[in-house]
């Protein structure tokens, strides 16, 4: 799982003591890398989760880049989309598969 850097604390504290206690393996990246996150999927990635904008910083992710990525490896991208409220940013119409 690829989670940005600056993703709001709790879940964070998700992933480092929930999620890897499963065994997900969990990297964090630049908010900011956009479509550069392809170098970043390995064989094993089953999801990108997407922040935007980020909840403390506020950076806007190029979720259209991240999703093309993230498709063409067949990997589903979640998006946090708490400040958008769904109304700001429709995730479904810029292709991201589930959100919250």
């Amino acid at each position: 799982m690829l989670v940005p850097d600056s993703v709001y604390g709790p879940s964070r504290a998700f992933a480092d003591n929930v999620l890897r206690r499963y065994g997900v393996e969990v990297e964090y990246y630049p908010a900011l890398e956009g479509g550069l996150i392809t170098s970043r999927i390995r064989g094993n990635t089953r999801l990108i989760w997407c922040e935007s904008p980020g909840s403390n910083t506020m950076e806007v992710q190029d979720v259209p880049a991240i999703v093309e990525a993230a498709h063409q490896r067949g990997v589903l991208v979640a998006l946090d989309n708490t400040w958008a409220a769904g109304v700001l940013f429709d995730t479904f119409a810029h292709g991201v598969d589930i959100s919250a």
